[in-house]
């Protein structure tokens, strides 16, 4: 079972209620012109806590057309910008190749027939923003940019004369600071015990109403023993500081406490977060196979090694250095972040400790030769230089600045000495590599992490001298991959990852035999077979998969009764590419899965009970996957489902009971234009929370309200939301 955790963002939203909706009234009324709403504040004061609260809350979601995020931080990358911006709303490639003014172009072509909102974080410079405004086109459809910033409203504003809204966030008040740290504290459990109420209360006053440092002292004083000698060293320390308050060094102070008081096995785990970059949203799935190829994480007898790294990710959050930056629908966590604040302290603890630097283009010299893990912001070259003979370095991640510098890794970059004996994670997703370029890092044996972006359409065979290789992540920029047969002796592989395209192989039956089965590799994503017989020879050479994906080319008989045998697979899904529907396939599955993702099957609605005959199903997405206008729900089905999402799909007409689904808590729908109704007993369903509609007739948005009224009023559901795009 999880500790209970209150997410800091939830918590900075303490004392600050009345300032949102405050907010939220000048967002949504007004002018018709483009208005801009700046929140304005310093560090810690909670301003991308509420921008982010804005930017999600229902009836804002449902007011605009199209909703996007970017955020600026201290090293300003136009292109990157302009890229949040089109990829956050409109879920699709965008050619990186294009130039800024192109890019400018498609945004403000996006935006000129549209109601948008755009939140735009941590803008640092009225230059900045001055550029940045230029995106957004006045269409006169109260469309609305909500700025963070730390600068004074008049410097924002002095040559852009539309803003319709000006919040300068305000200090917690003593008796909100105190509130705020009981929460911290006590989580909803206990209240603060009588003998700690005064001590309580001064430490909560000299936090200075900045809400990060009362949440950061919270979270130590959570872990401290409640007593009444732990609090007064703590309140003694602040009160005794002679730094001013919401300076750079007092945060620092508060923050150096929370991590001395880190068990020590997560202190390696903190300090790797040095890698990323200032507002970085790191993948969760990425950050533990990163810290388990550095062995920060080992496996016990009861746990496997991405299971306790889970656990470890999971206390940092709970001591609020790390925050939560986006979850999945059932509530899992998909990625985190750091605050700038704990960022500098991180990097700035980590380079203390010899642990890990980041080199840029004004790192000269190199004082460090025990440095091991490197953030590369410059030219590798400028950092091949930089390294001493004698240095090793364990993990090396390149995140070279879009504006300064090509971004192309040529061949030889990696045959230097200095790599090949100690190099064990590799991360180039953010850089361009020839395919030449490949051959070298197939000399770097130690390599257990290695992730990559760039010129290349295959694999070559040589990546089996990677014999320590666990993670594999690779994204050609033409969106097609072949993988050499010589993949199947890589016997510690553990994860395929194609973010993007297609996966093509190269003789996965190979004629020789000794080719070994792949007993650890759990996840394989985007697998493109090409003979039937391929499917059964895939599924026996890694018996032990937990996650797969499949693109279909044929229509092949004996494609699920292959799947059969994986009696470990949890999550499946199959991209169906050819003419032929599936229909009249047998379709079985694995009683295992958890996690179903169908798409173009052509199936029809009656075979889909094979589907809620599935024991363990959470979530399911049918996307083009069942042709017919009339789908009839049984009683007795889908009875662990959870997270149903139906798009591009032919139904009008859909009937079910109030036991169909009996654990369904969210239903989304997209693209479903002729469904002429959601059916009224999702009203009545007690587990249901959310209903998502997008670009769907009118009597089905108007069935979606009514099912949010029966929520709420008859089940009395005050927490129900329904989300309705109209583009």
């Amino acid at each position: 079972m999880l500790p209970t955790t209150i997410e800091l963002s939830s918590l900075s939203m303490v004392g600050i209620e009345k300032e949102e909706q405050v907010a939220m009234d000048n967002i949504l009324g007004g002018t018709d012109q483009l208005g801009v709403i700046s929140i304005i504040g310093i560090p810690g004061l909670g301003k991308t806590t509420l921008a982010k609260k804005l930017y999600t809350h229902e009836n804002i979601v449902n007011r605009f057309d199209v909703r996007s995020w970017c955020c600026v931080s201290q090293i300003y990358d136009k292109k990157r910008l302009l890229l949040e911006l089109l990829g956050y709303e409109f879920e699709r490639h965008v050619e990186i190749e294009r130039s800024e003014d192109e890019l400018v172009l498609q945004v403000q072509k996006c935006l000129e027939k549209r109601r948008y909102l755009i939140v735009i974080d941590d803008v640092w410079s009225t230059a900045i923003w001055d550029d940045l405004v230029s995106f957004f086109p006045d269409n006169n459809k109260k469309s609305r940019i909500i700025v963070t910033t730390r600068l004074d409203h008049e410097l924002l504003s002095s040559s852009v004369k539309m803003f319709c809204y000006t919040h300068h966030l305000s200090f917690l008040t003593e008796d909100k600071s105190w509130l705020l740290l009981q929460k911290t504290v006590f989580k909803e459990e206990i209240s603060c015990p009588q003998e700690l109420e005064e001590i309580g209360k001064e430490i909560a006053k000299n936090c200075a109403g900045l809400p990060i440092a009362i949440i950061l002292i919270g979270s130590l004083l959570a872990r401290l023993d409640k007593k009444r000698g732990y609090w007064t060293k703590v309140a003694k320390r602040l009160s005794a500081s002679a730094k001013v308050a919401g300076e750079a060094e007092w945060y620092m102070d508060i923050i150096e406490s929370n991590y001395k008081h880190l068990p020590h096995h997560l202190k390696p785990c903190f300090l790797y977060f040095g890698l990323f970059l200032e507002d970085e949203e790191v993948s969760v799935k990425k950050l533990i196979r990163m810290w388990v190829a550095e062995g920060f994480v080992q496996s016990n007898e009861v746990k496997i090694a991405e299971h306790i790294a889970m656990d470890y990710l999971i206390d940092l959050i709970a001591s609020n250095l790390v925050m939560v930056a986006q979850r999945f629908p059932l509530g899992g966590i998909k990625s985190v972040r750091l605050h700038d604040l704990v960022l500098d302290f991180c990097l700035s603890k980590a380079k203390e400790e010899n642990f890990l630097l980041k080199v840029d283009r004004s790192s000269t010299t190199n004082s460090s030769s025990g440095i091991q893990r490197v953030l590369v912001c410059s030219k590798l070259h400028h950092f091949i230089k930089w390294l001493r003979p004698t240095q090793r370095i364990h993990s090396l991640r390149l995140y070279p600045h879009t504006n300064e510098m090509n971004k192309v890794i040529p061949s030889g970059a990696f045959s230097s000495d200095l790599f090949k004996s100690s190099l064990t994670v590799l991360d180039l997703k953010n850089v361009e590599i020839e395919a030449s370029a490949l051959e070298d890092i197939t000399s770097l044996i130690p390599l257990r992490y290695l992730s990559i972006f760039g010129n290349f359409c295959e694999i070559p065979p040589a990546i089996s001298n990677l014999t320590n290789l666990e993670t594999l992540a690779a994204r050609p920029k033409n969106g097609t991959l072949t993988l050499p047969g010589s993949m199947w002796d890589m016997i510690n592989l553990k994860h395929v990852d194609k973010s993007e395209g297609e996966v093509h192989f190269n003789g996965v039956g190979a004629e020789k035999e000794d080719v070994f089965e792949l007993e650890k590799l759990e996840s394989f994503s985007k697998v493109v077979l090409v003979n039937e017989d391929d499917i059964s020879e895939m599924c026996n050479r890694a018996p032990n998969l937990v996650q797969l994906e499949l693109m279909t080319l044929e229509h092949w008989g004996s494609l699920f009764s292959s799947l059969m045998c994986l009696i470990y697979l949890e999550t499946l899904a199959i991209y169906h590419r050819s003419e032929f529907p599936m229909s009249g396939i047998s379709m079985i599955f694995p009683q295992s899965l958890k996690e179903l993702t169908l798409s173009c099957c052509g199936f029809s609605w009656d075979e889909i009970s094979r589907i809620g005959a599935l024991p363990n199903l959470e979530v399911l997405n049918l996307l083009s996957a069942f042709i017919g206008r009339k789908w009839t729900v049984g009683v007795g089905g889908f009875l662990n489902l959870r997270f149903l999402k139906i798009e591009h799909n032919s139904i009008k007409h859909w009937n079910m009971s109030v036991d169909s689904f009996p654990c369904l808590e969210q239903l989304v729908l997209r693209w479903c234009g002729i469904l002429e109704e959601i059916p009224s007993s999702f009203g009545s369903m007690p587990s249901l929370q959310r209903i998502e509609a997008r670009s769907c007739c009118p009597s089905a948005r108007k069935s979606a309200v009514k099912i949010r009224n029966m929520q709420r009023d008859d089940m009395k559901n005050s927490d129900f939301k329904v989300i309705i795009y109209l583009n």
